[in-house]
């Protein structure tokens, strides 16, 4: 899975896994090594990044192929290590 994602890259990077939601599926799960690029949204006027990651089945296989229910109006979720 590729993309741009608007998120604050700071946590993500903080956090180092990239997970990718679609409907209430954990489609991928990345582990973060570093980011590509970042830029403002003229159309949402949010910023934009693109992460470098690497598959680490070790560290997202507790992500991976599971259910994940998001609160209302959340489209990402930053995982934590302690989360």
């Amino acid at each position: 899975m590729r993309g741009d994602w608007v998120v604050d890259p700071a946590p993500v990077l903080e956090a180092g896994i990239l997970v990718a939601v679609v409907g209430n599926f954990v489609a991928a799960a990345y582990a973060v090594t570093g980011l590509e690029t970042r830029y403002p949204d003229p159309v949402s006027g949010r910023t934009r990044a693109r992460f470098l990651v690497a598959e680490d089945e070790e560290l997202t296989a507790p992500f991976a192929g599971h259910r994940w229910t998001l609160g209302p109006g959340w489209t990402t979720a930053v995982i934590g290590a302690d989360s």
